[in-house]
């Protein structure tokens, strides 16, 4: 989807939400952030500004791309829209309140969190494995441990003994 259409799909959120009496922001900017995010498919961003010793908050959306249908974008606004009504930055009480409103009113399924499958992903969004570095091995009981980073057991592994045994290390790097 073509980032002047989810612009509009802001619009008729907001437009909904308002004609549902929820007190969303004023100062919400009127263009969706696109993301790479994996592990969250929306975001309320609230900055503060500051101009002539009075202060506004300037909030904005953020959607990610891997979110694709059109019904399921508007969920995701609706819900991060609701963070910049006032006390509702968290998912309490006041927050629930408003989005069992947008539900019971326009079908919706809006919760705290949602799942992949259910935002029409075709698969979750997998988390990038982290490679281990390092490989350690206990001499005296053949313990073998790995880091991701270098870790003073790796830096000075003379400087340790194995809890199990009391065996030294061996630290070898792997290969990527």
């Amino acid at each position: 989807m073509r980032n002047q259409e989810i612009n509009n799909l802001l619009k008729e959120c907001k437009n909904d939400l308002l004609s549902l009496g929820i007190p969303i922001s004023n100062d919400i900017k009127e263009n969706v952030i696109i993301t790479n995010a994996k592990k969250t498919y929306g975001s309320c961003l609230c900055e503060t500004h500051k101009k002539k010793d009075i202060y506004k908050k300037i909030y904005s959306i953020k959607i990610s791309r891997y979110v694709l249908n059109a019904k399921k974008i508007k969920e995701v606004i609706y819900h991060e829209l609701i963070h910049s009504c006032e006390e509702c930055m968290n998912h309490g009480e006041l927050w629930k309140k408003y989005a069992n409103i947008v539900n019971e009113n326009l079908g919706t399924k809006i919760s705290r969190t949602a799942n992949a499958s259910y935002l029409g992903l075709e698969k979750p969004i997998e988390k990038t494995q982290k490679k281990n570095k390092y490989k350690i091995t206990c001499l005296g009981c053949g313990k073998v441990f790995y880091r991701q980073k270098l870790c003073n057991v790796v830096k000075d592994p003379n400087s340790y003994k194995c809890i199990d045994c009391g065996g030294d290390f061996k630290v070898e790097k792997l290969t990527d």
